[in-house]
C-alpha cells in the first residue's frame, strides 16, 4: 500500500521501484509528477518528471519467462549503446525485479508513411550499422535462434492465432538448415517502428531481446514487421552499406525465420490484436510463399 505521504498519481509498484535506490528516493523528494506512458504486453512505462528529473521508469509485468526476455543481457547492452547515443541514458536497473530507469527521450516514433520514406530508411540503415559495428560487451551471450524458436514452439498458441502452427513448423524445417550467419554483431533483435525514436540521430528503446547475434536479423526483422516494398528495402540496405553475408538468398532465409519468430511470439503473448489486419495478411502470405 502507499504511504500517507505518497503522491496520489503513483502506483504502488512505481513507488516501490523508486524507493529501492538512492537516486530514486532523491527524485521522490523533488515532488515529481508521474504519467502513465504505456501498458504493454511485457512492461508498464511511466514518465517521472519534476524540475530536477525527467525519467522513464519501466516495470515488468511478470511475463519474462513466457516471452523469453533477458533483462540481464539488456543491462549489459544498454551500458554500451547508451554511451554510443543509440539509446536513452541508463539511470538505474535491477534486472531481477524487472525495473529499468532511463532518461526520457521524445515519445515520437515513425508512422506508416515515414517508415517507407527514403530519407528515413537511409538514416535507419546507418544507425543499424553503427549498432552492429560496436564492440561486444563483456559477458554478453550469443543469441541462439534455434533455442528461441524451440521455446516459443513449446507455448500453446492462443485462440487468436492467425498463422497455422503447421505452416510455421514447415518453414522452420525448410529454412533453418540454410541459416548460416556470416558475421556476429551486437543486435537489438526487436526493431520495429514502436521501438524507434525520432531523435536526431535516431535512437532505439526496449532492448530485452538484445544479444550477440546475426545482424541480418535486425534488417530482416524490420523489413518484415513493416512490410517494406522492394524499393524501401533497397533504401534501407543502401543506408546500411556493405555487409558480410548479405545476399538475396541469405536475407530471404533470415526474413522467413524472423517471420516465424514473430508469429510464435504473437501466439505466446496472445498479441495478434496489436497487429493491423493488412500486416497479418502480409505476414501470412510471406510464410505461405516459402512452402
Amino acid at each position: 500500500m502507499m504511504t500517507k505521504d505518497a503522491p496520489t498519481n503513483f502506483s504502488d509498484s512505481l513507488l516501490k521501484a523508486l524507493s529501492g535506490f538512492a537516486d530514486g528516493q532523491w527524485a521522490l523528494r523533488t515532488e515529481p509528477e508521474a504519467r502513465l506512458l504505456k501498458q504493454g504486453f511485457t512492461n508498464t512505462l511511466w514518465r517521472l518528471r519534476s524540475t530536477q528529473v525527467d525519467w522513464v521508469v519501466r516495470l515488468g509485468n511478470g511475463s519474462d519467462s513466457l516471452l523469453a526476455l533477458n533483462r540481464c543481457a539488456e543491462l549489459e547492452v544498454l551500458r554500451a549503446v547508451s554511451v554510443a547515443g543509440l539509446a536513452p541514458t541508463l539511470v538505474y536497473a535491477k534486472p531481477e525485479e524487472a525495473v529499468l530507469v532511463t532518461t526520457y527521450v521524445i515519445e515520437e516514433s515513425p508512422d506508416s508513411r515515414q517508415v517507407s520514406e527514403e530519407g528515413f530508411l537511409l538514416s535507419l540503415g546507418r544507425r543499424m550499422r553503427e549498432l552492429h559495428d560496436l564492440p561486444r560487451p563483456a559477458n554478453l551471450q550469443t543469441f541462439d535462434l534455434q533455442a528461441a524458436l524451440d521455446h516459443y514452439m513449446s507455448v500453446t498458441p492462443g485462440a487468436g492465432s492467425v498463422v497455422a502452427r503447421a505452416v510455421v513448423e514447415r518453414v522452420i524445417a525448410d529454412q533453418l538448415p540454410n541459416y548460416r550467419p556470416a558475421r556476429w554483431a551486437l543486435c537489438h533483435h526487436d526493431l520495429h517502428r514502436d521501438n524507434i525514436r525520432l531523435t536526431n540521430p535516431l535512437s532505439f528503446i526496449d532492448w530485452e531481446y538484445a544479444g550477440w547475434g546475426n545482424p541480418l536479423m535486425d534488417l530482416a526483422g524490420f523489413i518484415g514487421s513493416e512490410n517494406l516494398s522492394n524499393d524501401s528495402v533497397v533504401a534501407l540496405l543502401e543506408g546500411y552499406g556493405d555487409a558480410a553475408g548479405l545476399t538475396r538468398a541469405s536475407l530471404a532465409c533470415t526474413l522467413a525465420l524472423t517471420d516465424c519468430l514473430r508469429v510464435l511470439w504473437l501466439d505466446a503473448a496472445q498479441a495478434w490484436r496489436s497487429v493491423p489486419t493488412e500486416s497479418q495478411t502480409a505476414l501470412q502470405a510471406r510464410l505461405l510463399s516459402c512452402l
